[in-house]
């Protein structure tokens, strides 16, 4: 049996040679099936067309302002309703790149779906910044799949944590 393979909106769908049509306004053409439309069932291994791009999360180098006043450069997201609130601004050239592990984290803001029970955490630049996310800031996320933006509200506030130097004590050596 040989196939044809009709474009369709979502991905391509591998048809028999035996044509489907469709009414179409006043004109009767070519039917555009979306996959699984057809008798076929199409399978994902069979499918050529990739699907529509997502909306990825995209992340840069920002400078942050740590709690003593130090400079760094933190990644953060690139999101028009995150680097509203987060207070990022422009990364500066010869600061040190700061990366979050057990002893060391950048302060951040966790907000929550509670009608899907998503959760999303924000890097959060300075500390005016996160001085000023309160219990009313909401955040309005880009979901893969969904056309519209869903509200997230604030559910957490997580402060920066680092190490802070100390001074050793110099004990005397024993005879």
């Amino acid at each position: 049996m040989s196939v044809a393979v009709i474009g369709v909106g979502k991905s391509w769908c591998p048809l028999p040679l035996n044509p489907v049509y469709r009414k179409c306004g006043t004109s009767t053409r070519l039917a555009a099936l979306q996959c699984g439309e057809c008798s076929n069932r199409c399978v994902a291994a069979v499918c050529k067309m990739p699907s529509m791009a997502a909306n990825q999360r995209n992340t840069n180098l920002f400078h942050y302002v740590d709690d003593s006043g130090t400079g760094w450069s933190a990644r953060g997201e690139i999101d028009t309703a995150v680097n509203a609130l987060d207070g990022s601004s422009a990364l500066v050239a010869g600061n040190p790149v700061w990366i979050d592990s057990a002893r060391r984290q950048t302060r951040k803001a966790v907000f929550f779906d509670p009608a899907t029970f998503r959760t999303k955490r924000v890097v959060v630049f300075t500390a005016a910044a996160y001085a000023a996310i309160t219990g009313a800031t909401t955040l309005a996320v880009n979901v893969p799949g969904e056309t519209a933006t869903v509200t997230y509200s604030l559910s957490q506030k997580i402060p920066e944590r680092q190490p802070i130097g100390k001074t050793s004590r110099n004990l005397p050596d024993h005879p």
